[in-house]
Formats: structure tokens, sequence, C-alpha cells
């Protein structure tokens, strides 16, 4: 026996918006334009979805043969106090990732050990 690719399925397009420091002839990163920090990181998310909503209208008001077109993107997990990776199981508990996780987790337990 040997591993092999099954016949091909769900058929879509990916369609990729230009970065937003990307002006043609000129481009620069996102954060040369908006520049750092939360506030920053939130008006880039905030342009990104804005301007893929209008590639997605555009798509629909200009291509023949389109069932659906919306916006998709990932969105992982991450604790609320450090913004680490979310690797455990647990709604409330990311295996003591920081300070904050670890006080949060013991002050939950009536045992003072994290779940």
């Amino acid at each position: 026996m040997a591993k092999i690719l099954s016949r091909k399925t769900n058929f879509r397009v990916e369609v990729v918006p230009r970065g937003l420091g990307d002006f043609g002839a000129v481009r620069t990163s996102d954060s040369f334009i908006y520049g750092r920090g939360t506030e920053a990181e939130a008006r880039i998310e905030r342009d990104y979805i804005a301007r893929c909503e209008e590639i997605v209208s555009d798509v629909k008001r200009h291509v023949d043969n389109v069932h659906s077109a919306y916006v998709q993107y990932d969105q992982d997990h991450v604790c609320e106090h450090c913004g680490s990776a979310w690797t455990e199981a647990s709604n409330t508990y990311n295996g003591g990732c920081c300070a904050k996780d670890e006080d949060n987790a013991q002050a939950a337990t009536p045992t003072g050990e994290p779940t």
C-alpha cells in the first residue's frame, strides 16, 4: 500500500489583496505607513478587511460563473494577557505562558493548582 492523492474536489479561487503599502511602483511595509502598536495593528486589520470587501464586491459585479464570494481570514487563539499562541485544550489556562495566566489559573481552583 502507498499513499496517493485523491480526486480534486471543492474547487475555489483564492484572491490575495495587494499590500496596504503597495502603490505599484513603490512598495513599503504596512508598519512604515501605519506605525507600530495595538492601535496601528487595529487600523491595519480594519483596512485589509475593507480592501478585501471591496475586491469581493468587484468580483460579484464583474465576474461570471461565481457562486459566491466572501472574505475569509485566519485567526489564531492567543493568551489575552501576553498574546502568546494558545497551546492547551483548556479555555482558561494556557500552560502558564505568563505570570497573569498562572495567577488566574491558581485563583480559579480550590487547591491552587492549575487545571
